[in-house]
């Protein structure tokens, strides 16, 4: 009975490292692709001039799982519930940062961005979103 006691606990704590170790190594990628996200965004906005939820919409179907499904979230909010982009965001950040390997200073910064968004002309915007999105590479390396 002893040895069936060892053996579980062998299992689990190697298991719980296991689960640690792949959620260390998802962060710098899960960075990367948010990164890559914002700058998306920003083209989206400057170059296309799209909306806002269509162009989050269209990040959506660009990125992995879970970012994917904060931006579809984002869109979501903001083509069905009467809200302020920074509402919207805020919620869709809330609701799925959970699933993500980030940790919460990352969180901070992405309410801040939240709080920029559609509050600028789109110079305005544009610098703001470079500005986030060289603190995600930032982080990344800082981690």
């Amino acid at each position: 009975m002893k040895l069936f006691g060892a053996i579980i606990i062998i299992l689990a704590t190697t298991w719980v490292g296991f689960e640690g170790a792949k959620r260390l190594s998802e962060r710098p990628k899960q960075l990367r692709q948010l990164k890559v996200a914002i700058q998306s965004l920003e083209a989206e906005i400057m170059y296309g001039l799209t909306p806002l939820a269509e162009a989050s919409e269209h990040i959506a179907k660009q990125i992995p799982n879970p970012l994917s499904r904060l931006f579809e979230q984002f869109s979501n909010k903001l083509l069905t519930k009467q809200e302020t982009a920074f509402e919207a965001w805020e919620e869709s950040v809330n609701e799925i940062w959970g699933q993500t390997s980030m940790l919460d200073s990352e969180k901070e910064v992405m309410m801040q961005f939240g709080s920029t968004l559609g509050q600028h002309d789109r110079e305005q915007q544009q610098k703001q979103i470079k500005a986030d999105s060289f603190s995600f590479g930032e982080r990344r390396t800082r981690g």
